[in-house]
């Protein structure tokens, strides 16, 4: 990825089966940046 030159040669990302798998969520710590990256990560699904 680091030498792709075209969108088309870029790795795509699931963020679904990768950080934000559930497994990963529940190691954040609790508070306000939890809740944070949580809300990223539904965010992102949903956008993609």
């Amino acid at each position: 990825m680091q030498n792709a030159e075209v969108p088309i040669e870029w790795r795509g990302i699931s963020f679904k089966h990768g950080p934000c798998l559930p497994e990963h969520m529940s190691q954040l710590p609790v508070g306000k940046y939890a809740y944070a990256i949580e809300t990223a990560c539904k965010n992102l699904i949903k956008f993609k």
